[in-house]
């Protein structure tokens, strides 16, 4: 099932106060956000999540809004497990694996 597209807010407002995960991550929008991540400058994105079922197939992409330039992706998949724990893998393009 297709997600509308949401965005990134995570302004150095929302920063103040909170710890440097949360600050990277900031609440989801809909549609266009500017974003400030910790060191580096402002720039306007758009993401898009794409769920599925019975295990959550995860994807995301960030890009420019204003040239349509790829910034960033990964993706991978959330699985419940029967002891009711969550298996999470996701694979970024800048070569991180996360298990």
């Amino acid at each position: 099932m297709n997600q509308p597209r949401s965005s990134l807010l995570a302004s150095p407002a929302s920063a103040a106060g909170s710890d440097r995960a949360t600050a990277a991550t900031g609440p989801c929008v809909p549609n266009n956000a500017t974003c400030c991540l910790c060191s580096l400058s402002s720039f306007n994105l758009d993401m898009e999540t794409i769920r599925t079922k019975p295990v959550i197939g995860y994807t995301q992409k960030t890009w420019k809004l204003s040239s349509g330039e790829p910034m960033h992706a990964e993706s991978g998949y959330w699985r419940p497990k029967p002891d009711g724990t969550i298996e999470v893998v996701i694979a970024q393009s800048t070569d991180l694996v996360e298990v």
